[in-house]
């Protein structure tokens, strides 16, 4: 499905405070864009009064022309105080298409799809194809019907930089498929292959060791909160003690946020990438705003997605189970989502991956 180029684009979660000065707001050109004031016809916004109380995501819009996706924001350090260094910038943010896809049983199996995908190599490049594995955190509200309600089994996670709809060859193979689309920073796309294959394919030396926390770990009665359950738990070193899951593994998390509480998960966020992620080896390779069409897409009343990287089960396990994860997990990350959803899935399992810029070796 494309995206409505059409379409009202609406300002995400964060916006300005309810106090900041109209005189503030100097709208130039044309397009459509929506702020916490309304509507206006604007493309492009300047800010003269810096005094903002937060920090935030002003507007979120499609540019016509070069059919992407635009943020303006502020930059600083501090979210919540009064900030003394702000700059006004615009990040590219191309469109991805996140495609669940569940294949045709018996004769329709992962093997031919992905002969198929590679007869499109020229016009289709995709950023990521992996093999969904398990459901770790399951919706409670959004999105339940199209995910769960028909017992679907999800093979296939296929990511692409394009809003274009999969070929009809490809399209004879799957049985149900759910989409969502999402602004992605270019810097995160830029040279991503190769990244991608370096994360896939470590070298002596990239993985970081456990921490000891699965020893003596952490045990909840529900995964719903992303803590480790005694079910969980078990699956885990089952799945462990496989050669695919002594790999790399792929979490494709879908978030939504409670009313003003993005700054909150913001700051997980941070602490994830300083040290209780990072020195598991977590890294959040894919992050984007999710793309809400007029025509009711299916990530209507999603706002975030991100795929995560993890050395092995392990290591992801490693996480759940610490002291150090759960403050920072249920101090911030817990009482921020009003929905969300985590998926196992290993690009390993699919077979050997991009290399040299290519994108996926199929």
């Amino acid at each position: 499905m494309a995206i409505n180029r059409s379409a009202k684009v609406c300002c995400l979660q964060d916006v300005l405070p309810r106090n900041w000065p109209r005189s503030g707001l100097r709208i130039t050109t044309a397009g459509e864009v929506w702020g916490s004031w309304g509507s206006s016809k604007c493309e492009r916004i300047e800010l003269f009064s810096l005094q903002p109380q937060l920090y935030c995501n002003i507007i979120w819009e499609i540019s016509q022309s070069s059919r992407s996706l635009f943020s303006l924001h502020f930059q600083g350090v501090g979210l919540v105080s009064c900030l003394s260094s702000l700059q006004l910038s615009s990040i590219k943010m191309p469109v991805c298409a996140i495609h669940l896809l569940s294949l045709h049983p018996a004769t329709k199996t992962i093997p031919a799809f992905l002969h198929t995908l590679q007869s499109h190599s020229s016009t289709l490049k995709p950023l990521v194809v992996s093999r969904v594995i398990r459901w770790i955190i399951l919706p409670t509200s959004l999105s339940t019907p199209e995910l769960l309600a028909q017992n679907i089994h999800w093979d296939i996670l296929l990511i692409v930089p394009s809003t274009t709809p999969l070929p009809s060859s490809l399209q004879n193979l799957i049985q149900h498929q759910w989409t969502v689309y999402a602004g992605v920073p270019s810097r995160l796309l830029v040279d991503f292959h190769s990244r991608n294959h370096r994360l896939l394919h470590p070298e002596k030396g990239d993985i970081p060791p456990l921490t000891g926390s699965l020893s003596k770990p952490r045990i909840a009665t529900s995964a719903q909160g992303l803590e480790l359950s005694r079910e969980l738990r078990e699956w885990i070193q089952t799945f462990s003690q496989s050669s695919e899951g002594q790999g790399a593994v792929s979490m494709l998390n879908l978030l939504a946020f409670q009313p003003g509480k993005k700054e909150d998960y913001l700051k997980y966020g941070a602490e994830f990438s300083k040290s209780i992620g990072s020195r598991r080896g977590g890294n959040a390779k894919i992050v984007g705003s999710v793309v809400h069409d007029a025509g009711g897409e299916d990530g209507e009343a999603w706002d975030e997605v991100a795929l995560a990287h993890y050395p092995s089960i392990l290591h992801f396990a490693d996480m759940l189970a610490s002291q150090d994860y759960q403050a920072v997990n249920q101090k911030y990350r817990v009482p921020s989502l009003k929905d969300t959803f985590i998926l196992c899935t290993s690009e390993i399992g699919i077979g050997d991956f991009g290399s040299g810029g290519e994108g996926p070796k199929l």
